[in-house]
């Protein structure tokens, strides 16, 4: 998806399953952030539109509106089986389009209204690849429906679409992305996006481990490698929290800070809960937010202390963690249990362990199980490094 860009616009319609996955909900999303359009309809394209449209994404024609009004649900509605040799033809009858059949049948008067969802129970109970039209004619045939069988065996033979619901909403979907691209390229003025709901603490570390992924070291092993080994980090971090309330709320310099906003939240809890300690010690244990690493001025902030000396031991401790682990590739091997790394942390921050949550929020990591594997890329690495056993001592 690299090749999409701002402003393009993005149609789902279908996609491959049991065999190959389509793309995460967070890809989407990962889209919309991107400034990319994305519309879906008529199949797997339908369904996550009815999921992620409070979040930007649009949907198109009568399954989408099947899906958001609960009349359908789940991804089997809309599963086909096709041939993956030669032309490629659907070999069954997704359930959409069967309730689009009966959805005929009740406007010719074929069938009631009220029967339509006896009729879809038992047709969904086919297996999905075996629901061909001829099976579909002798399950109605079965249910003494034969003049709906008929009906339908007819219709089916004259036109092999006139019941393709999916179909009709994937060209509906195509019209619609033509119509938004025309729109665009005849706007005077710039509209400014909305700022996006989504980008919550799961999102985030979705998005920032494909940040700088492919650089030596990893973006996020540095930033790790800092909140672990910079002494100094627990300053960065409250400077950081500081500059991202301001970024991330498009305030200047001069706007209301980020302790005077907390102190008017609470109120008059605010001296029960701060018991007379500076800003930078009670407001990491209240925020703790995941940084966002596709915004520079964030990591610019997160690594204003790194050195190449920094870079150097980092890239030596993570050839140490690779060799070991391909010494034991189970990975149940670990070379600290997860209560001797949390005391390994503290002898190497020089506290006692009770105090080890509260400096692990001091430096971005909200519970002792976050900073215990941040740890764990290093500590085959830092055991065996003198200075890091100097600095304990």
């Amino acid at each position: 998806m690299d090749t999409i860009q701002s402003g393009d616009v993005v149609v789902v319609i279908d996609g491959y399953y049991h065999h190959q996955l389509g793309p995460r909900h967070k890809e989407y999303l990962g889209l919309m952030h991107r400034g990319v359009s994305v519309i879906g309809a008529s199949s797997i394209g339908a369904l996550r539109a009815a999921e992620l449209e409070p979040y930007g994404m649009t949907g198109v024609g009568q399954v989408f509106n099947w899906y958001k009004s609960g009349r359908v649900l789940g991804d089997d509605a809309v599963a086909v089986a096709h041939s993956m040799q030669g032309a490629y033809e659907s070999e069954s009858v997704p359930l959409v389009n069967i309730l689009a059949a009966l959805d005929a049948a009740v406007q010719q008067h074929l069938l009631a209204e009220d029967e339509v969802i006896g009729l879809m129970t038992v047709l969904g109970e086919e297996y999905y690849p075996l629901r061909s039209h001829r099976r579909v004619q002798e399950i109605l045939l079965s249910l003494s429906k034969d003049s709906l069988a008929t009906w339908y065996s007819e219709r089916i033979s004259q036109d092999g679409f006139a019941f393709d619901q999916k179909r009709r909403d994937c060209l509906e979907a195509v019209a619609a992305a033509y119509e938004l691209l025309h729109h665009r390229r005849h706007e005077t003025s710039a509209v400014s996006d909305p700022k996006p709901i989504w980008r919550t603490s799961y999102y985030r570390r979705w998005s920032n481990f494909f940040v700088g992924v492919d650089t030596k070291p990893a973006l996020r092993h540095r930033i790790a490698y800092q909140r672990i080994f910079n002494p100094d980090f627990p300053d960065i971090w409250w400077n950081y929290l500081r500059s991202a309330y301001r970024w991330q709320n498009d305030l200047s310099a001069d706007s209301l800070d980020l302790v005077v906003y907390l102190r008017e939240r609470l109120g008059h809890n605010t001296d029960s809960f701060t018991r007379g300690q500076e800003p930078a010690e009670w407001v990491p244990d209240l925020l703790c937010p995941v940084p966002d690493l596709t915004d520079t001025r964030e990591v610019s902030a997160l690594l204003c202390g790194e050195s190449a000396a920094d870079i150097d031991m980092l890239t030596d401790f993570l050839q140490q963690h690779r060799g070991y682990a391909q010494k034991h590739p189970s990975g149940s091997e670990k070379l600290l249990s997860d209560k001797a790394t949390e005391l390994y942390i503290a002898k190497l921050w020089n506290i006692d362990l009770p105090g080890l949550r509260h400096e692990g929020r001091r430096r971005g990591m909200p519970e002792k199980i976050a900073i215990v594997n941040t740890m764990q890329p290093f500590v085959v690495g830092s055991l065996g490094n003198s200075k890091i056993r100097d600095s304990k001592n």
